[in-house]
């Protein structure tokens, strides 16, 4: 798998689990204008799903295990995988989420230099 950050994965590791989560979702409130609150709960609206999607594929690509997302985002563990996995595919069939990831993602690279 392709890692989007792991050349940057030292200088997130000294960041701190916490610290790195705050950074991504506030990230992704930022690019989705979808509060915080709305993201970590159990919301099906697709917008708030995709951003769900968002937070838990950056994490986990940033080097998070599902069991580190799931304490800090308190989503539910068996959650996490299906979400991780099925990423790609909800991307490319969803032209906004694509967009949000290319965008967050570059912004999360321009922090950590």
């Amino acid at each position: 798998m392709w890692h989007a950050f792991s050349s940057r994965a030292s200088k997130t590791a000294s960041m701190g689990k916490q610290e790195t989560f705050n950074a991504v979702i506030s990230l992704i409130e930022e690019e989705t204008e979808i509060d915080r609150a709305l993201i970590l709960s159990g919301n099906k609206r697709e917008e708030v799903v995709d951003a769900r999607a968002l937070l838990l594929y950056i994490l986990h690509d940033i080097g998070f295990y599902p069991a580190q997302i799931a304490t800090l985002s308190g989503i539910c563990p068996r959650c996490i995988t299906p979400f991780i996995q099925s990423f790609n595919d909800r991307k490319d069939s969803r032209r906004m989420l694509g967009i949000y990831y290319e965008k967050v993602k570059r912004k999360l690279r321009e922090s950590i230099d």
